[in-house]
């Protein structure tokens, strides 16, 4: 969309649209809190961070031993705020306080909302008296100047004792609308729900939008966007049909589910091993999507759970909440009939919106769904199970259902034509159909275009094989279709226990309302089988550099993974994500091999490029060396002196060791080359005299996550932690593990980044004296 014509302010409809997306709580009910009694009612947006010293610590010990940063995050923002104040040791800041960005709608037209920060102080006069960067300004207000802030002057207005309202100088103009705001008396606490204000206050971060009020300031801007949008909509591969329809349905369906929604938060909760995202939407009271957010009485435990493939990357669970699907999809169908003018498609569109709740009846309680990237055509797998109630019902819709699409998609320009083939083969009794999926044939250069991208991914089409039993209905796509299906067909009837990631997920959400559906995203899961795709897709053009990066990942063990759940209910959506700190570290370790093969990789490709361009005639174009590691500049430098306290208390200095070879190993725990680099270094210490070698190995992270790692990896040297404040060209190392080669003088003779075979550091070693 062409968003860059509208001006400053519109910009903020991407808030609007991104926000319908999300989910929430109830009736309102005010809070004794100091903070939401202060912050003003119609805030356009607020982000709050409660007790900020000790959420960040609860957010460091979760990154504890899986974030590469050398410098816990409370640590690092302490020292922007010193920096900020000009004062490091923050006199007068009230570190345990609850902090509040937050921001007013425009009071004009063609005005800009007003933004500033409530920080919390122990006391604004003596904070303002005693910080010698303070100076009285105009209107009562106080400029904070300190010599080397990074963010340049502030201006800061008191409200109350307690906070100094913060804004830039740049921006001081709007701290008169802002201090209106604040002092009004319709204050924040009065438009939350309990639900809501509840969550403000306990969450370590909480984001709240007002979506009521943006849509009522923004929604023209919105549609204007949307209008022009259409003027420009010829997008390469899109069929011109499918883009005026789609422009059609758009901007009713905004209409229909932003001008109902009434506000969105997001609620941040770090805790030691596992850090949980909550994202909520509430409907506005009364609304018709108040009346859409309803819940079922379709409760009680998951019984599909062994149909889910533990192999696969996702895996999901859910309970059919009928009330709201049925609303839901007669909404969308009424939409998509208005979006036509042609008599035909209305009525197909009233035929398919009379099947969709057929079908509802006719389907059972529960759902069960798998899917993972994989090798082949189509380049991935996914299964469905979905329990039934009326089995001839079910059966009776397929047929028709058929002729319904194909004449829906036609009217709609959508490019697709589903070809039902009933009862191709039969398994145990069960006839299995198949549903092909192709781009029909057509002169429009753009679907030529889109249907030579789907052939590349599909092949011939997408197929669905389907399978239907007395109370399930089974369909699966892969290019082990059949067999997967067969595989379903086979599984008992009986509830089984929950296992494998589902289990991880399902034990995550244990005791919360979010279990209308239950996920599991096993993110390596994934990722491998993405690489797996890139694989089998290498031959394309253009694709065999990804490939390369992604293609054949080193086989990580993964032992969790995210879990995510939902709950909808009176007028409120709500859904959660929990990260597990294990699942963290394993997408950690997994991203830094993908960074170690792609500057292999790339490093491969440059030595290929050089060696062309040597053999290249004369008078050929010059080649650009590699860039070189600039700790490459400090071979032949003597070793600068570095103090290292190890595990074991034993204090160790660079200038000390002389007379010996040392190796310096730069790594950490999550670092896959790190890792495997460590068996070669115990070798090396086990064949070598320590008289004639030491090998000390040096990681940013804390000992207790260090001790029982190098207890687990019987590591027979040195190891040191929290290495801080480094000398050059100690603290200049940015990629692990990387190793400094230091002879019997003390000088630095090599410097090793990425995993090297134990032979060639034998070698380097025998080099030097």
């Amino acid at each position: 969309m062409h968003m860059e014509a509208l001006a400053g302010r519109k910009n903020l409809i991407l808030v609007i649209l991104a926000a319908i997306c999300l989910a929430l709580p109830a009736q309102a009910a005010e809070s004794d809190d100091a903070l939401l009694n202060t912050l003003p009612q119609d805030s356009m947006f607020c982000l709050r961070i409660n007790n900020f010293n000790e959420s960040l610590g609860k957010l460091d010990q979760y990154l504890a031993g899986a974030s590469p940063m050398p410098v816990p995050l409370a640590m690092l923002l302490n020292m922007q705020i010193g920096a900020i104040a000009g004062d490091p040791m923050l006199t007068g800041i009230d570190l345990a306080g609850d902090l509040a960005v937050f921001a007013t709608m425009p009071q004009t037209d063609q005005g800009e909302p007003a933004m500033g920060i409530l920080f919390p102080v122990t006391n604004y006069a003596e904070f303002v008296k005693t910080n010698p960067n303070c100076k009285p300004a105009d209107s009562g207000l106080t400029l904070l100047s300190a010599p080397n802030s990074p963010v340049g002057n502030l201006m800061l207005a008191a409200v109350g004792e307690k906070y100094a309202l913060v804004v830039p100088e740049s921006e001081k103009t709007t701290i008169p609308t802002l201090q209106k705001a604040l002092a009004a008396d319709s204050k924040m606490s009065k438009r939350l729900s309990s639900a809501q204000s509840k969550e403000a206050v306990t969450s370590a971060a909480w984001v709240y939008v007002n979506i009521a009020d943006l849509y009522e300031e923004f929604n023209q801007d919105a549609l204007d966007a949307i209008e022009m949008a259409q003027m420009g909509m010829g997008q390469p591969g899109v069929p011109a049909e499918m883009m005026k329809f789609y422009f059609k349905m758009l901007p009713e369906l905004f209409k229909e589910f932003a001008g109902d929604a009434d506000s969105a938060t997001i609620a941040l909760s770090p805790e030691p091993t596992i850090l949980t995202l909550d994202i909520a939407l509430r409907a506005k009271d009364g609304s018709e999507l108040a009346k859409m957010l309803v819940a079922d009485k379709n409760t009680g435990d998951y019984k599909l759970t062994g149909y889910l493939d533990n192999t696969n990357a996702v895996n999901g669970l859910m309970k059919m909440n009928r009330p709201f699907m049925q609303t839901f999809y007669d909404k969308v169908f009424d939409i998509m009939a208005a979006a036509t003018d042609d008599p035909e498609s209305k009525k197909q569109t009233a035929e398919m919106k009379s099947l969709t709740q057929k079908m509802f009846a006719a389907m059972g309680d529960e759902v069960s769904f798998s899917f993972t990237y994989a090798s082949g055509t189509p380049p991935f797998k996914m299964q469905e199970v979905v329990e039934i109630k009326d089995p001839t019902a079910m059966k009776a819709m397929m047929t028709e259902g058929m002729d319904y699409a194909n004449t829906l998609y036609k009217s709609m320009g959508i490019p697709a034509e589903l070809k039902y083939e009933p009862a191709t083969s039969t398994y145990k009794g069960a006839a299995i159909d198949t549903i092909s999926i192709s781009i029909a044939e057509s002169d429009d250069p753009n679907m030529v275009a889109m249907q030579k991208e789907i052939e590349k991914l599909y092949g011939d089409g997408l197929k669905y094989y389907m399978a239907q039993t007395s109370d399930k209905f089974y369909v699966t796509m892969g290019s082990d279709s059949e067999p997967a299906l067969k595989a379903l067909i086979d599984q008992p009837t009986a509830a089984t226990a929950p296992s494998g990631d589902i289990k991880i997920a399902m034990d995550a959400l244990q005791n919360t309302p979010y279990n209308d559906f239950v996920c599991s995203v096993n993110v390596i899961k994934l990722m491998k089988g993405m690489g797996e795709m890139m694989q089998s897709m290498s031959a394309q053009p253009g694709m065999g550099l990804v490939a390369a990066i992604f293609g054949g990942l080193e086989d990580i063990p993964t032992q969790s993974c995210l879990a995510t759940g939902g709950k909808i209910a009176d007028g409120q959506a709500a859904m959660r994500l929990a990260i597990p700190k294990q699942h963290l570290i394993e997408i950690v370790a997994v991203v830094m091999q993908i960074q170690q093969k792609m500057a292999a990789t790339v490093t491969t490709a440059i030595d290929s490029g050089i060696q062309e361009a040597m053999a290249a005639p004369q008078g050929s174009a010059a080649i650009q060396e590699p860039p070189k590691n600039p700790l490459q500049d400090w071979v032949g430098k003597p070793a600068p002196e570095m103090k290292m306290v190890d595990l074991d208390g034993k204090t160790h200095r660079v200038s000390r060791l002389k007379g010996k070879k040392v190796i310096l190993d730069f790594w950490a725990t999550w670092c896959p080359p790190c890792k495997k680099a460590i068996p070669d270094l115990i070798q090396l210490r086990t064949d070598s005299k320590e008289s004639e070698l030491v090998i000390i190995g040096l990681s940013d992270e804390p000992a207790d996550t260090l001790s029982p790692f190098v207890k687990d990896k019987k590591i027979n040297y040195p190891i040191v932690a929290s290495t801080k404040d480094l000398p050059a060209p100690y603290g200049q190392v940015t990629g692990i593990p990387t190793l400094f080669l230091i002879d019997s003088e003390g000088i630095i003779q090599d410097v090793l980044t990425g995993y090297h075979e134990p032979e060639d550091v034998q070698a380097r070693l025998n080099k030097i004296n």
